[in-house]
């Protein structure tokens, strides 16, 4: 009996069909692993790209994939995936033994707290010159405040007495080569607490070393307010006081 032709041509195309290879894990089902990693400081989108910049994701959604790049580093090696679990700052990740515990000993090292902000203590010295048409009159120490802050965050202080007061807005940093950037303004109030004048400073200084920063006189003249908001005396003579603050920056506190 002859077989129907529409058979012989079935069975003949499907002859010259040759399989597609399964997809190949880079770890074996069978040694394969899951283990969620929960980071405490880290954040895990960010932790993610630093592992593996090269990765690829797959899935779509909340939680999605993340395949390890031919190019992983060694931290990575016998993980087959990561799963990004957003809400829960954590990483699902899936591999052999071995490839989970130096993944773990990895995060360990990336999952630490940001360092504490360095403690700044300034010390300031307020000092009032009073000028008269023939020259300096008298010189005083008005106040020696301390402000104790942290690098990159402001500190205040402001005092009312007598027929001027004043208040100091400033915000150290410390940089990477030990010296302090300073930035802030010496307001002078009269008894009624309204501005009378303003000197404003953006000053550069090495530990334990005190510096003039700033000036603010209750001069109307607009030269004799440029010279003293920058710290300096005055040399056009006139009848007027001026607030000088001096500042010396300790580190550590």
């Amino acid at each position: 009996m002859r077989a129907p032709l529409s058979l012989l041509l079935a069975l003949a195309f499907c002859g010259s069909l040759q399989a597609a290879p399964a997809p190949q894990s880079p770890v074996p089902a069978a040694a394969r692993s899951a283990q969620v990693f929960k980071l405490k400081h880290a954040t895990a989108s960010n932790v993610l790209l630093k592992l593996d910049p090269q990765h690829t994701i797959s899935g779509k959604g909340v939680e999605p994939t993340f395949q390890p790049s031919s190019t992983a580093p060694t931290s990575l090696k016998g993980v087959s995936s990561l799963i990004l679990m957003d809400m829960d700052n954590a990483i699902a990740a899936t591999g052999t033994p071995e490839g989970l515990k130096s993944l773990s000993k990895t995060l360990e090292k990336m999952d630490v707290a940001p360092p504490s902000p360095r403690q700044v203590l300034i010390r300031a010295r307020i000092l009032r010159f009073t000028f008269t048409p023939e020259g300096l009159e008298d010189v005083s120490v008005v106040s020696s405040p301390r402000l104790l802050t942290a690098s990159g965050q402001s500190a205040s202080i402001e005092i009312a007495g007598g027929d001027l007061g004043f208040a100091v807005d400033i915000t150290p940093t410390v940089n990477a080569d030990s010296t302090f950037s300073l930035e802030g303004q010496l307001r002078l109030k009269d008894p009624g607490g309204k501005a009378t004048g303003l000197g404003a400073f953006s000053r550069r200084l090495t530990a334990n070393r005190s510096l003039v920063v700033a000036g603010a006189t209750t001069s109307k003249d607009p030269e004799i307010a440029a010279v003293v908001a920058k710290g300096l005396i005055p040399e056009k003579l006139a009848q007027h006081s001026a607030l000088y603050l001096q500042v010396t920056a300790v580190p550590g506190g």
